[in-house]
């Protein structure tokens, strides 16, 4: 979808447009998203893809609004949320869920798994006493955690039973929205596919929306509509999931694409060559950030950052040799 689409949308569940967040450090300024636009339409999920410092987690945090961006703007079903009080954001975020990487450290080691799921209707008054007691015996038991785990603490539980915990605190809100951080990179591959096939049961049935950040491209295929790719803080291709893999038309898309390992009559396969990867991050001048490690590089991409364009072919790209 164009950038000017983008902008003018309104049906969209959640938007940012021209975002922009930048931290200090004691080198300078770290920019750590460069004037995002992004779209996420309610019942299609948006994956966020690209390799570690492109400003993946940042941005999911800045459409939560856990932090305020440096520039832009937050939009939620058409209100304009980016300056917002943390009293007026509190029912804005009882519409959003969020999932992290880490399942035990995202869970409170000292209460039950129980406890845990009741907290978040605590904290928004939501039910009471047996009612409350209710509605979390139902999240848990939706999401495959059996009665007897209930009274148990979070250190007592396996990777992927703590993930199931934290998917159903994250629904006890009753969100139209999940927010997914690297929700399967830290489980076992065969714990990984139960709870993408948990995942995508609880998204039709429920009618969910998914934000999901990650390096596994082979999940983001499997669970999302459309696919944004980052690099340094900035989109650089945008397309609908299975064009998108199909015909890639980034050089950095077509790197990560080819990095999936896959089983050859010679074993693995090997990764394309990057003879830039040393380089990530040292171009801070004019031209396109990934031109120290682009094969297509020219002089103008030395000397002009390139926009995200629209194709003939379809979706967006940020590049001057993309056709």
């Amino acid at each position: 979808m164009a950038i000017a689409e983008i902008l003018s949308d309104r049906t969209s569940l959640v938007k940012v447009e021209h975002m922009t967040h930048e931290f200090r450090s004691g080198r300078g300024k770290i920019v750590a998203c460069d004037g995002l636009n992004l779209m996420v339409r309610k019942g299609e999920s948006l994956g966020l893809v690209g390799e570690s410092g492109s400003g993946k987690s940042t941005a999911i945090r800045l459409m939560q609004r856990f932090m305020r961006p440096s520039q832009g703007k937050i939009w939620w079903q058409g209100h304009d949320v980016t300056r917002w009080s943390e009293r007026r954001l509190k029912p804005y975020r009882q519409k959003m869920g969020f999932v992290s990487q880490d399942p035990y450290g995202s869970l409170f080691p000292n209460r039950t798994i129980l406890g845990n799921v009741i907290e978040p209707l605590i904290i928004h008054g939501i039910a009471e006493g047996p009612e409350r007691m209710r509605r979390a015996e139902a999240l848990m038991d939706r999401v495959g955690i059996a009665a007897i785990h209930q009274q148990v603490f979070p250190h007592e539980l396996s990777g992927g039973q703590q993930q199931r915990v934290a998917i159903a605190r994250a629904m006890a809100l009753g969100p139209d929205l999940l927010m997914l951080d690297e929700a399967v990179s830290s489980l076992d591959v065969s714990i990984q596919a139960q709870i993408i096939n948990l995942l995508q049961d609880l998204k039709a049935d429920l009618d969910l929306t998914y934000v999901f950040v990650s390096h596994n491209l082979a999940v983001v295929r499997l669970l999302c509509e459309s696919v944004a790719v980052m690099y340094l803080g900035r989109v650089v291709e945008f397309n609908r999931t299975e064009a998108l893999f199909a015909t890639p038309r980034h050089p950095y898309t077509k790197m990560l694409i080819q990095s999936i390992p896959r089983l050859t009559d010679e074993g693995v396969s090997a990764l394309p060559e990057d003879p830039g990867r040393g380089l990530i991050g040292e171009n801070s001048g004019t031209g396109c950030a990934y031109a120290a490690r682009c094969p297509l590089a020219v002089e103008r991409c030395l000397a002009e950052a390139p926009g995200l364009r629209q194709l003939p072919s379809g979706g967006e790209v940020a590049c001057h040799q993309a056709k």
